[in-house]
């Protein structure tokens, strides 16, 4: 990765996204991110969504409905 900056951007995103992801399951919308990734969603370009089953269930269900009928 020293030699890829982009690869440790990516490889920051994606561990403090798994981090976060964990509080969220203990704590909900009461998780509260690391410093490092609260910068991060600060930015404009930034943006992440958080599903629970209820959300995942209604998801496959409208696509089942969409493409299988």
């Amino acid at each position: 990765m020293p030699k890829v900056v982009a690869l440790q951007g990516a490889d920051m995103i994606a561990t403090e996204t798994y981090q976060y992801a964990l509080e969220w399951l203990k704590a909900g919308e009461n998780a509260k991110a690391n410093a490092h990734f609260r910068e991060y969603l600060k930015r404009e370009l930034s943006s992440g969504l958080v599903f629970d089953r209820a959300q995942i269930e209604e998801i496959v269900s409208r696509v089942r409905e969409t493409f299988i009928g």
